[in-house]
């Protein structure tokens, strides 16, 4: 986890993992989806050994490179966004490889077909001399279906409406094609938007990175300190006294 696309936010649609309970605390530790995910991740670690691990991922090229790993062809199988199949096009036109859905629990197999999706991210800068001309241009190409399938096949981002991922004007090969479906099922999912910002992401990846280690000793405990830590980041974003 945490290498390239591999997080727990990507990984959590394979076992239907939800972030927040009904009262929008945070439920990391009493979803029993996350708990299962990380039990089988960490076997799958544990099977291939950590230390060797850590050692092979040293040496492999930077994500977002001509050097990126499964470009190379030094992993056979890789958990990534639609805008790798541009890359390959761009850097390894010949790599043979298709693209599918992620595997998920035995358990569930309805959930297959989904996958993770968040939006696209765009702003105006804060010294922008002409700030309404850029929330012009901004609401444009954040709302405009045709801007959002012009850019989809430029870039190889699938859109994020619901017209413009259906338009006719699309021009999807199979391989990205594979997206444009992923982010139409009813079981792909996103984080929460909180006004902790990204806090919640980033205090869960820190727990991962101890827990794939071996360094923590009660995957429940464990998710239920990650838990408080959002808890009280939300509340202190929220200007709430921390209970």
């Amino acid at each position: 986890m945490n290498w390239y696309e591999n997080t727990p936010a990507g990984f959590g649609p394979m076992f239907g993992g939800k972030w927040v309970d009904d009262s929008g605390k945070s439920s990391l530790s009493t979803d029993p989806a996350w708990q299962k995910l990380f039990k089988w991740q960490k076997d799958l670690i544990d099977w291939y050994g950590y230390d060797k691990l850590v050692k092979f991922q040293s040496g492999l090229g930077d994500e977002f490179s001509a050097q990126n790993a499964f470009e190379k062809g030094k992993v056979a199988m890789n958990y990534d966004g639609e805008w790798r199949t541009a890359f390959i096009a761009d850097e390894a036109p010949k790599l043979d490889y298709g693209t599918a859905p992620v595997p998920v629990d035995d358990a569930n197999p309805d959930l297959y077909g989904g996958g993770y999706t968040t939006g696209n991210i765009a702003g105006i800068p804060k010294r922008a001399q002409h700030p309404e001309h850029g929330w012009a241009l901004l609401k444009y190409l954040a709302t405009d279906d045709k801007a959002m399938t012009l850019l989809s096949n430029g870039l190889r981002n699938v859109p994020t409406t619901v017209a413009s991922a259906k338009s006719p004007g699309l021009k999807p090969d199979p391989k990205f094609g594979t997206f444009l479906k992923i982010y139409q099922s009813p079981h792909t999912t996103t984080t929460p938007v909180t006004a902790a910002g990204s806090a919640n992401q980033e205090l869960f990846n820190s727990f991962t990175n101890k827990w794939q280690a071996g360094r923590v000793s009660d995957l429940e405990t464990g998710l239920k300190s990650v838990d408080k830590a959002i808890d009280a980041q939300l509340a202190n974003a929220q200007g709430k006294q921390v209970p």
